[in-house]
């Protein structure tokens, strides 16, 4: 199956709430304590995601923005700081398509095998 890595990012406070995502998508991430270049101390944690849980942290982060909490998410080179509807929609859409699309593992014995069909 296909997974994704993300990480998250919360105020250094909010351990707890980062804690109940990594239960609630069965995922193996450690929280860790991380500095900002502003200097404010955030928890941090990589998180795994599939597509049976893309929905899980999607449920999560709109309930912060409902809460009015926020946090931070990076994937894939994008930063998306989840304070609406419009940042947690794009994360979802790009993870979706990132799950969606099969592995390249094992794909160079296939390729090779095209090619000689040519």
């Amino acid at each position: 199956m296909s997974d994704a890595q993300v990480v998250i990012k919360l105020p250094s406070g909010e351990q707890a709430a980062l804690q109940e995502l990594i239960l609630a998508l069965d995922s193996d991430g450690t929280p860790f304590e991380s500095r900002a270049l502003d200097g404010g101390t955030l928890i941090t944690a990589i998180v795994t995601i599939t597509a049976p849980t893309i929905l899980t942290l999607r449920t999560w982060m709109q309930a912060r923005v409902a809460e009015q909490r926020g946090c931070t998410a990076q994937f894939d080179g994008h930063t998306f700081q989840g304070y609406t509807d419009e940042d947690i929609s794009r994360l979802v859409s790009m993870l979706e398509k990132q799950l969606a699309e099969p592995r390249s593992q094992g794909s160079g014995e296939n390729t090779t095998q095209k090619r000689q069909d040519h």
